[in-house]
């Protein structure tokens, strides 16, 4: 057996040069290898494991190979496996294809979970900017436009918001929190719509409301944006409200502001982005 191990940007891809059947040694050995290359490497976020040029597997190996794919996966990195058509054919009858992101070859793979292309954050925000109108327009029945985004420099820049739900977002794009705000006339206008009653003030019951538009619009994009491997992940909105909303960044951060013109008058979404950190 012989097991060769590339280690490309943030892939780490792992080679069996073998006909012999995979056992369960293989694939200690390989695991060997990964935790290696994880205590080395705190940036890894792929290992693919290229069985491709293997005919054969053990039935006992595979149970070892779901237990490898649970532990790369606890360290927050994701498994791929590339199975030769014999292998492929023994997870299925297991019924495990499931369990595994498998891809027929590692071009296959680069091509369907490359984010390293360009205009990534394009793409980002203009899926989250289609999600917040399919949202508005589904959830408030109103037609929504988007305005031209605003780079924010100080928080003079920033309406006068009253009502605002904000989430944290980490994904390979974007890591910061988004916000959706209102002011206190639109925000009940809105709230009217959504819940479908006269809302007259701001209370516990339809401030929830925005948390739950948010959580619906995050909801719309994350599907979308983790089909092309963005890897978003969420956090539960909260609510802050006030006679002035202050949703400012601080110094280290940097925020867009996307206003927004609908039915029933407008509202905003702010985007703030972490600094990266230092290595």
């Amino acid at each position: 057996m012989s097991l060769k191990v590339n280690k490309q940007t943030d892939t780490l891809i792992l080679v069996e040069e073998t006909a012999e059947p995979i056992s369960k040694l293989e694939i200690n050995n390989a695991m060997s290898a990964i935790s290696n290359q994880l205590d080395e490497d705190v940036d890894l976020k792929w290992v693919v494991y290229d069985l491709s040029r293997c005919d054969k597997m053990k039935m006992s190996a595979i149970p070892f190979l779901c237990n490898l794919t649970s532990q790369i996966n606890e360290a927050k990195v994701k498994f791929a496996l590339i199975p030769s058509l014999k292998i492929y054919e023994l997870i299925q009858s297991q019924g495990l294809t499931s369990a595994f992101s498998l891809f027929t070859n590692i071009d296959d793979f680069r091509q369907k979970t490359s984010t390293k292309k360009s205009g990534a954050a394009t793409e980002f925000l203009n899926t989250l900017l289609e999600s917040v109108i399919y949202t508005m327009k589904v959830s408030l029945e109103t037609e929504v436009k988007a305005e031209p985004c605003i780079v924010l420099k100080t928080n003079k820049d920033i309406p006068s918001l009253q009502v605002g739900a904000i989430a944290g977002i980490i994904s390979q794009h974007f890591n910061g929190n988004i916000l959706i705000g209102f002011s206190k006339p639109d925000f009940l206008k809105a709230m009217s719509l959504f819940l479908a009653m006269d809302v007259e003030d701001i209370t516990d019951e339809t401030k929830d409301g925005a948390a739950e538009l948010l959580n619906v619009f995050i909801g719309q994009a994350k599907i979308k944006l983790n089909e092309k491997s963005f890897d978003i992940q969420q956090v539960i909105p909260s609510v802050v409200s006030g006679e002035h909303v202050d949703v400012g960044p601080m110094s280290h951060q940097t925020a867009l502001l996307i206003p927004f013109k609908c039915g029933f008058g407008s509202f905003f979404v702010i985007l703030t982005t972490n600094a990266p950190k230092n290595k």
